[in-house]
């Protein structure tokens, strides 16, 4: 694979247009070739020229989500919660997980770190990239 420009950004929810606007400056004006959102919003589409943008937005309404430039082929693998999506990139699995957060959800972040990524990383035939919150 060649050297690629990749972002995380935990997006918590995006609200306005000035937000969104913002989140559009940056991808273009730092030329990323991979960029990872979480806490995506159900509602929220983002138009990027040169972009395509892989949701994946479970039950609770906000997920994660994965953009990559147009000329990229990719295989999207995700998981019906929300918590994360994967893509595969000429021979890397690229993971972006969003996982349960705070004390009180303690014993559904331990169930999630047990039972969900797992499913995402043992189907990869190959290098594995792991980013997120």
């Amino acid at each position: 694979m060649h050297s690629a420009t990749i972002a995380s950004i935990n997006i918590n929810d995006l609200s306005t247009h000035t937000r969104v606007g913002i989140l559009i400056d940056f991808i273009q004006c730092y030329d990323l070739d991979f960029v990872f959102l979480q806490q995506m919003p159900d509602l929220a589409i983002l138009n990027v020229m040169g972009y395509a943008t892989y949701l994946n937005i479970g039950a609770n309404m906000c997920g994660t989500a994965i953009m990559a430039r147009h000329e990229y082929p990719l295989t999207v693998t995700t998981l019906p919660t929300g918590h994360a999506i994967g893509v595969d990139h000429d021979g890397i699995r690229l993971v972006n997980v969003n996982a349960p957060s705070g004390m009180a959800r303690r014993a559904h972040r331990e169930h999630f770190f047990n039972s969900e990524p797992p499913a995402l990383l043992c189907t990869a035939s190959h290098s594995i990239l792991i980013d997120g919150t």
